[in-house]
């Protein structure tokens, strides 16, 4: 646009909101538009230049098809906007430099909405699911700030990922703004519409087509509305593979793509099942209609026995109201319940048996409590008694009462004529073999067919439980052989069944208990674990530490989130350590966590153990770094040489510092959370001492503290020792440990070690002093010691069982959780007020008294839900109260760790809660210090060894304490099965001399028959981690 010079002026942020705030905008005779609004003008066309005014377009100048100018004169007289395309645009102009803009685009990773059963959802894996695309924005865009929330006129909301940078001094480059584009929840094919040119009529058309029937969400379900949508899919689907044919990776195939999994997921939606090819939908039968007026109808109830004035209740009343009109539509008369489809067959013959394993399991509760009232097997039963009532209550809609059987449907045709009963029976079988056989022959995996064997089998059995006789293959179907996937599914599904039958039969015979075992409950949620700790240790800890919320998976390998009850266990333990050592005389403080390459090869012996796992900083930005510098590991070559700074005089010493950080081992083993990670939390203490009786003394005393971590708050008995020169520190004169043991695998685990580094560090970083005696240059005496997060990953593998954590209560987060029970929808709100009024006056009452407690008061959940979750999270005490407890002023006690159940008077609450407390610990120490002491063996012989290692044995053995020796123990221990899935089976090795020797005498051989050196000890043999 000629004779224009260029100029700015002041307009507002928002264009209908000048309270947002104003911007700058630059006017140039020559400006920049979007290509797809260049496509869109004509010669003599008015166009509409958004915060500007009208334009004419003179003259289009095109390169082929590709239009490289546009030349217009201003028309800004011309104020009629409406019937004008609207452009926005940016002054090109050195006034007003341009602000490089990328743009994020992120797109489903799976392509289907609703994948299959029997699908591979990786043939569904978006691999282009985020685009980066690069523009320029006005000069205001470099005010936006990270984090911002932005509209772009015609565009769309973005989120300010990274702000504008200008040119660096540094790098010379200029830092885009990055926007994430934020979804509007529209749907993308309207957006893709608006995207689209005239050009490309075939799509706009079906834009149009789209917006008809509502695909944002307010889709009609009439039958005409699917066919429809079925022959847009089938037409967007030609349309998809002819612009495959001619440019696959092209932008319009990727949008005519992205218009087609729309459909079919709207498609999806309307019909409640997925579009097939060449196979148009029909229309929906009059029985399917009927048997989702029952299902709604049996939904409706119970949420009317919940809270029949719910907008959930509302609702499913609607649903059912308009499944009911449109069974009208279909068959011309009103529902009526009582003509049932065949479908109803199923759920009446399913009452009556439901009905039948409920008096089963109650005859089998009551013999028990016969025998024992309160056994655990009594327990079990009473739990799978109530469980049954509980399915029975939702597929009937009432409540179990005995004598009171739901009538099947053909129980009037049976009893008409007894005799007929059997045959009617075995007819129904052989029909239904029938169906199964030619429903093989067209799909053998197909959901009806395995609905239609699940049929067959539940006749089968009803036919044995009536008659006392396995069903035998009529003439009809004589020929026909029960299939082998129908006898698989029988064994699985029938053989629990079986099973009780028998031991019934059992029971009656022998008249006796001691022959009973009640089958395991079969019932699974996601909230429990589903795997047991025999079974597989690894996928258990695993659901254990994610399903009881103490870690969250992180994108860098090795690496882990904290979440708050596992971060909650550690600042226990550390406020009782750091108040333990600095009764000692330790200060805390902080050094930084990277190491210059100079400081941390001073100590080559030192560096060497830790050298494959020191991760390095080498780039800062684009530019590399003139030195790398490392990450931590530990922090010896951090600290000392400002130790050398500070220590000038016998009378600066001794120093003792601690810090709580994290550091990082890059380890190459397989990562395990807690035990073995590439970063962790720990403690670590660095002391220096004028004299070396002075700092072998520190070394001990922190050994007990360490120890004492163990046994006083996580309930573990540990072995103190020293670790051999194999095992020992690197650069110390000698290493102290304490180790546990893990009863599950037989492995050792090391909890903490205190190390005496004698004058290595100090000779290394000149740490020196005068000698107040002789005046002579004195090197000082120095200690380190450290524990880290891994003492709870080792209370988590000796503690937990198979439902969850079990926490010891001097480090649970909380030790006490109290649960109101009883609270029903129809209560009066007194009385629910009155349960939870106490609940809150008891929590008050155990907090005043130092009991760290909680309520859990989520109406949204049941009782036996948050039982279940808090058994998961490991709190030691659960207390519940009621309307009953109320009553009689006392609270319903549980213990986590053996499921003891007891009765408390409040008035004697907290000293209880106390007592228990400390009871708990003590059992749960005695108990892991039995199972320890059963599996620590002593040997003096080679092939006993090996044997009690694989019997998953601690070993005492005489050692000679080369290091030589020690590799051939663990080479030749080792076996070449492995026996815990995802671990090494690795041989044994020394995990500490203990300090507290055998009573038994020395043998005069080491325990590796080849070693020709004279025992010096006993050594602490086996697994570890």
């Amino acid at each position: 646009m000629d004779s224009l010079v260029d100029e700015s002026k002041k307009v507002s942020l928002h264009p209908k909101n000048v309270e947002v705030g104003m911007k700058t905008i630059w006017y140039s005779k020559k400006i920049l538009v979007e290509e797809t609004d260049a496509r869109e003008v004509k010669i003599g066309d008015s166009v509409t230049l958004i915060n500007w005014g009208n334009i004419k377009i003179c003259d289009i100048l095109k390169d082929g098809d590709k239009i490289v100018e546009i030349k217009a004169k201003l028309d800004l007289e011309n104020k009629d906007y409406k019937k004008t395309l609207k452009v926005t645009w940016i002054a090109d102009t050195k006034l007003g430099p341009q602000i490089p803009v990328k743009i994020v685009e992120y797109s489903h990773i799976i392509s289907k909405a609703v994948i299959g059963k029997n699908e591979d959802w990786k043939q569904f894996v978006n691999y282009d699911s985020v685009k980066y695309l690069d523009f320029i924005g006005e000069p205001a865009m470099k005010d936006i700030c990270k984090g911002d929330i932005i509209q772009l006129q015609r565009k769309g909301y973005y989120i300010c990922d990274s702000a504008y940078m200008s040119k660096s001094e540094y790098s010379g480059f200029e830092m885009p703004i990055v926007l994430i584009l934020i979804p509007d929840g529209s749907s993308k094919s309207v957006q893709l519409t608006q995207m689209t040119t005239k050009e490309d009529s075939s799509t706009v058309e079906l834009g149009k087509t789209n917006g008809d029937i509502q695909i944002n969400g307010n889709a009609s379900t009439n039958e005409t509305d699917i066919l429809k949508l079925s022959q847009q899919i089938k037409e967007q689907g030609d349309l998809v593979r002819s612009l495959k044919m001619a440019d696959p990776k092209g932008v319009k195939t990727k949008e005519a793509i992205a218009v087609l999994l729309n459909l079919k997921k709207v498609y999806q939606e309307l019909s409640a099942k997925d579009y097939e090819a060449e196979k148009p939908p029909s229309s929906i039968s009059a029985e399917d209609l009927y048997c989702s007026i029952e299902k709604q109808g049996n939904l409706v109830r119970s949420l009317k026995a919940t809270n029949p004035k719910s907008d959930e209740t509302k609702a499913a009343i609607s649903k059912l109201l308009d499944l009911k009109k449109q069974y009208k539509e279909r068959t011309g008369s009103e529902y009526n319940p009582k003509s049932a489809v065949s479908s109803q067959d199923q759920m009446g013959w399913e009452n009556a048996e439901l009905y039948k394993q409920i008096e089963k399991q109650g005859n089998l509760v009551r013999t028990f409590k016969a025998a024992n009232p309160k056994s655990e097997e009594t327990k079990v039963a009473i739990a799978k008694l109530l469980d049954l009532k509980q399915k029975y209550k939702e597929m009937t809609g009432m409540e179990y009462k005995p004598k009171n059987a739901p009538v099947t449907p053909n129980d009037k045709e049976l009893n008409n004529d007894s005799i007929n009963y059997k045959e009617t029976l075995a007819r129904k079988i052989a029909q239904q073999g029938d169906l199964v056989r030619s429903l093989k022959a067209k799909d053998a995996k197909s959901e009806e067919t395995k609905n239609a064997i699940k049929e067959l089998l539940r006749l089968k059995k009803q036919y044995m439980d009536e008659f006392d006789e396995e069903y035998a293959v009529s003439t009809a179907s004589a020929n026909a052989s029960i299939p082998k996937d129908l006898m698989i599914i029988k064994n699985e599904e029938s053989q629990k069944d079986d099973g009780n039958k028998a031991k019934t039969k059992e029971i009656e015979s022998k008249k006796t208990l001691a022959s009973v075992k009640v089958p395991e409950m079969t019932k699974q949620t996601k909230l429990g674990l589903d795997v047991k700790k025999e079974e597989n240790i690894a996928e258990w800890y695993t659901q254990i530490i994610m399903k009881a919320d103490m870690i969250e998976y992180y994108d860098v390998s090795g690496c882990y989130i904290l979440r708050p009850w596992s971060f909650a266990i550690w600042e226990i333990i550390k406020k009782w350590f750091d108040s333990e050592i600095k009764k000692l005389g330790v200060c805390n403080c902080y050094f930084p966590m990277f190491v210059s390459q100079n400081a941390l090869e001073k100590e080559k012996e030192h560096i060497a153990d830790f050298a494959p796992e020191v991760a390095w900083v080498t780039r800062a930005g684009n530019s590399e770094l003139n030195e790398p510098i490392a990450i931590r590991p530990t922090s010896e070559t951090v600290m000392y040489p400002s130790y050398a700074k500070w220590i000038q005089s016998y009378r600066d010493l001794p120093i003792r510092l601690n810090q709580w950080c994290n550091v990082v081992r890059w380890e190459f083993k397989h990562p395990t959370p807690f035990l073995r990670t590439r970063e962790f939390l720990w403690q670590e203490g660095h002391t220096a001492f004028q004299t070396k009786d002075e700092a072998e003394k520190e070394v001990f005393v922190i050994l007990d503290l360490y120890a004492k971590v163990y046994t006083d708050l996580l309930a573990i008995p540990v072995t103190k020792g020293r670790k051999s020169e194999k095992e020992k520190f690197a650069g110390g004169d000698f290493t102290t440990t304490v180790e546990a043991y893990v009863p599950i695998n037989g492995r050792g685990i090391q909890g903490a070690t205190s190390h005496h580094l004698g004058q290595n560090f100090s000779k290394m970083f000149d740490i020196s002093f005068e000698d107040p005696e002789t005046g002579k240059k004195t090197f000082a005496w120095q200690n380190s010691w450290g524990m880290t997060t891994r003492t709870i990953g080792a209370m988590i593998m000796i503690h937990s069982d198979n439902d969850g954590l079990v926490l010891p209560p001097k480090v649970a987060p909380i030790q006490v959780i109290i649960i109101p029970v009883g609270i029903t929808a129809q209560m009066d709100k007194k009385i629910r007020q009155e349960i939870i009024t106490k609940t809150k006056e008891v929590m008050k009452i155990l907090q005043n008294s130092n009991i760290r407690t909680d309520t859990d008061l989520r109406e949204n959940y049941s009782p036996g839900w948050k039982f279940n979750h808090w058994e998961l999270k490991g709190v030691p005490i659960r207390l519940e109260i009621g309307p009953k407890d109320i009553e009689k002023s006392q609270v319903t006690c549980v213990i986590r760790y053996n499921r003891q159940k007891s009765v408390i008077p409040i008035d004697n609450l907290s000293a209880k809660c106390s007592e228990l407390l400390d009871e708990i610990h003590t059992n749960m120490y005695m108990n892991a210090e039995k199972i320890r002491d059963k599996h620590l063996k002593i040997t003096k012989h080679w092939s006993e060894f090996k044997e009690l290692l694989d019997q998953k044995c601690l070993i005492l053995a005489a050692f000679c304490g080369f290091s030589h020796c020690e590799d051939n123990i663990k080479k030749d221990s080792s076996n070449d099965e492995c026996n815990e899935a995802g671990a090494p089976a690795m041989g044994a090795k020394t995990l500490c001399i203990p300090l507290e020797q055998p009573s038994e005498q020395l043998p005069m051989q080491c325990i590796h028959p080849k070693c020709k050196e004279q025992p010096k000890f006993y050594a602490l043999f086996g697994r570890s981690y």
